[in-house]
């Protein structure tokens, strides 16, 4: 359910495994993955997709959140 509701899963996958190892250290790495993911990934993805879906895309952005 939370795929469904979340833009990109991945940060809840790594959350998941960091909890699940009981790893501070995977734990913290989290802030400054996210940074890079939102920055240098997402940004460039959610322009891609803007140019190529144009308002279908649009529309996207404002149903589903990016994050939890």
């Amino acid at each position: 359910m939370a795929r469904a509701q979340e833009r990109p899963p991945v940060i809840l996958d790594l959350i998941g495994l960091a909890v699940a190892f009981n790893s501070l250290w995977l734990l913290m790495m989290q802030v400054p993955f996210a940074l890079v993911i939102r920055y240098c990934v997402v940004a460039r993805e959610e322009a891609y997709l803007e140019r190529k879906f144009g308002d279908v895309y649009r529309g996207y952005p404002s149903r589903i959140r990016r994050w939890l």
